[in-house]
């Protein structure tokens, strides 16, 4: 996709929240988290201010509030990576349905340190990888078929460069191995076509036989 379709939305999130460490819950403390939302525009047909308004209609559900009392915050430690992760989901599914791809998400809550996103990145990753592993299978099955025929090389090839006279015959071989089966199977075919059409007529005259024989006997 083109630059020209890529587009880096900024929103300042004004929010307090708590973290749970190992078994003790620290003080509540406020923050302006900084999100960044670099977004893959495919749907022409609505405009970016729509969009706009559906992420802003997002990020009120948060302002003000104390993020451990929003689910899924109330189970999940609100530290600024799980609260990157959740709203990289849930952005995803809003942006979706205006035709719209979140490619990376990124929030920091100090200007020291962000976290980022980029699970769109990652799905491609994996889809390259699985792609080389197939190409690798290919080839691996290219290189098995090519063992069944011998190389040419300085000790099966004649002075001229070309193939002795047995390669060349087990090749005729082979190949007339092949259009013998071919001829075998076609010769089958015939066979068993032709035991049907007697079978076929058999029938027909046995009962053609015994009509002939009960009219007789009704007649006489």
């Amino acid at each position: 996709m083109s630059k020209e379709n890529r587009y880096r939305l900024k929103f300042y999130l004004n929010a307090r929240h708590f973290l749970n460490e190992n078994g003790k819950s620290s003080e509540i403390s406020p923050h302006t988290w900084e999100v960044g939302l670099f977004i893959l525009k495919q749907d022409e047909e609505k405009t970016f201010r729509e969009v706009e308004k559906k992420i802003e209609a997002f990020f009120d559900n948060f302002d003000n509030q104390l993020i451990n009392d929003i689910p899924p915050f109330n189970l999940l430690n609100p530290t600024t990576e799980n609260i990157g992760k959740v709203f990289y989901k849930q952005l995803s599914n809003i942006l979706s349905e205006y035709g719209r791809v979140l490619e990376t998400l990124q929030i920091s809550e100090n200007p020291t340190r962000t976290y980022i996103v980029n699970e769109y990145e990652s799905y491609f990753h994996d889809l390259r990888k699985q792609v080389e592993a197939d190409i690798e299978r290919y080839k691996i099955n290219q290189d098995k078929q090519e063992e069944l025929t011998p190389p040419l090389t300085s000790e099966n090839k004649d002075k001229k460069g070309v193939p002795p006279a047995s390669i060349i015959e087990s090749k005729k071989e082979f190949e007339y191995s092949l259009y013998e089966d071919s001829r075998q199977t076609k010769r089958e075919r015939i066979r068993r076509k032709r035991n049907k059409k007697v079978k076929i007529g058999i029938g027909v005259a046995t009962a053609v036989t015994i009509g002939i024989v009960v009219a007789s006997k009704t007649y006489l």
